[in-house]
């Protein structure tokens, strides 16, 4: 079991993992769940933190191996002996930033090269390949148990992966990378009976509170607002409220954010208040990273009516009267009035 732990280790540190290639779909709810349940145990501090001040763990993106094997290290707690170490690999391809760390994977046998002398370090990282990588923490051997380009056939069969991933399969993300790595955590070892899971507590390798916590916790499903467009005009206070589901979830905080504050601020409560003129969306964001969004429009308040303090005048030559404009309502946002004579 124990030889299994760099293997597992280098499988999650990829979900940490930050690159360049943005993706053309947003995260989905179990994306972001799957990645703040790694959070919990640690495995998955993400890359920032969002305008909202939640985690930002970049799900969209496409994972690099060079990244991976960054995030790797760091995990494996050997981010200081890499950094100090004297390693030689025969990759003349690497950045110099990243020599240390591809060293020390290498030397310690967690990853090898795309070939005898390259590493590739900026390819990204398709579904088979990190499939290849899950099985292999799995104890499965490519080659032997399955093909590493037709890898999704045994992660179908061993229940890894529910038959989303296939020879058509371009688009790879972060996002898929935290949805296999949760499921590995409960998927059974090869001819073991232990899970990953099982041999990360058996290893110390991650907290048992922390363990304790993911496996008795009740997770937020949906979040949903009770307004999803509200238009209103300015200095205008509003109430949302939002309703976090199950209704015995663990953990039903909300953390509301606007955004735009000088046009529509959100208060801790979910209280808006309407400052200027313009469109802003309102979210509100549950414990586990889900969310629901308002639109909200702020338009001037605009002028009902318009009527005069003398309705007939009569006037000889030469002689002059004052007529008033009363414009309502009396907080119309432009009450100057254009004055015409026939």
């Amino acid at each position: 079991m124990k030889k299994l732990l760099k293997p597992l280790l280098a499988v999650l540190a990829a979900v940490m993992i930050c690159s360049m290639m943005p993706s053309a779909f947003a995260a989905s709810d179990e994306a972001i769940d799957a990645a703040y349940a790694l959070h919990v145990l640690g495995l998955f501090n993400g890359v920032g933190k969002n305008a909202n001040g939640t985690t930002n763990f970049d799900l969209d993106r496409a994972p690099t191996r060079y990244e991976s094997v960054v995030m790797l290290v760091r995990l494996l707690g050997k981010e200081a002996e890499a950094e100090f170490g004297a390693f030689t690999t025969p990759f003349t391809d690497v950045a110099e930033w990243a020599e240390p760390y591809v060293g020390y994977a290498y030397a310690n046998d967690l990853v090898s090269g795309t070939s005898a002398t390259k590493f590739s370090g900026t390819d990204v990282i398709s579904a088979s390949q990190y499939l290849t990588l899950v099985l292999r923490a799995l104890g499965y051997k490519s080659g032997v148990d399955f093909q590493w380009d037709k890898a999704w056939e045994l992660s179908d069969q061993i229940g890894l992966t529910d038959a989303r991933y296939n020879a058509d399969s371009t688009q790879f993300t972060r996002g898929d990378i935290a949805i296999i790595s949760r499921n590995a955590l409960h998927t059974k070892e090869k001819e073991v009976d232990d899970t990953l899971l099982d041999a990360l507590v058996a290893s110390s390798a991650v907290d048992n509170d922390a363990v304790e916590f993911y496996k008795s916790s009740v997770r937020v499903t949906s979040i949903t607002l009770n307004k999803n467009d509200l238009t209103t005009n300015r200095g205008n206070n509003m109430q949302l409220h939002a309703s976090v589901l199950p209704e015995d979830a663990t953990d039903k905080s909300v953390t509301w954010f606007s955004s735009n504050p000088q046009i529509v601020d959100v208060s801790s409560d979910g209280l808006l208040e309407a400052k200027q003129f313009g469109t802003v969306q309102i979210t509100a964001t549950a414990s586990n990273g889900l969310s629901a969004v308002c639109n909200v429009t702020v338009k001037p308040i605009e002028v009902a009516s318009v009527t005069l303090n003398k309705t007939t005048v009569e006037l000889v030559v030469g002689e002059t009267c004052t007529l008033n404009a009363i414009v309502a309502p009396s907080n119309a946002e432009n009450k100057a009035a254009v004055w015409r004579s026939s």
